[in-house]
């Protein structure tokens, strides 16, 4: 396990799988204000965009390796560990998204944004290198999971 063979491109496209739908989850109301039909379309392209760097790094990938982000030695920084089984469930996690993404004409934002919110904590939870990580990830996919049950608003949710 390296952290010296990662180039500053590769450590921003998996830093940027998690952290681009975390902060399209928190635009998306405020596109919504303006349009939104945009808002509803942001979120695929969001997917798509985080998809496409997971295969880039896929495709460049050697040996398994160790980001510290920020430079923080693991007890106290964010840290991801990245090899193909957790590159397959991140490309997994965004790909299932897009698939299921809420396409009607009758959903709101807040449920578009709670399903980038899950998305983003997903593909956390599948790179996460440490158990602090994970479960601040599992608690972002627990609160966007519960909204959008109670988003359904039907008998069954409650």
């Amino acid at each position: 396990m390296s952290t010296a063979a990662v180039d500053y491109q590769t450590m921003n496209e998996i830093v940027l799988t998690v952290v681009l739908p975390l902060l399209a989850a928190f635009l998306l109301p405020l596109i919504g204000r303006f349009s939104v039909a945009l808002a509803r379309y942001t979120g695929p392209v969001v997917l798509i965009i985080a998809l496409i760097q997971v295969y880039d790094v896929w495709r460049e990938m050697t040996q398994p390796y160790m980001i510290a982000l920020g430079g923080f030695a693991p007890p106290t920084g964010i840290v991801f560990y990245v090899d193909q089984l957790s590159l397959l469930f991140t490309a997994l996690v965004l790909l299932m998204t897009l698939l299921l993404w809420p396409w009607n004409r009758d959903t709101s934002v807040r449920e578009c944004s709670l399903t980038l919110l899950l998305a983003g904590a997903a593909s956390g939870l599948a790179l996460s290198g440490d158990l602090f990580n994970i479960y601040v990830f599992y608690e972002l996919a627990s609160v966007a999971s519960f909204g959008l049950v109670a988003a359904i608003a039907s008998r069954a949710a409650y």
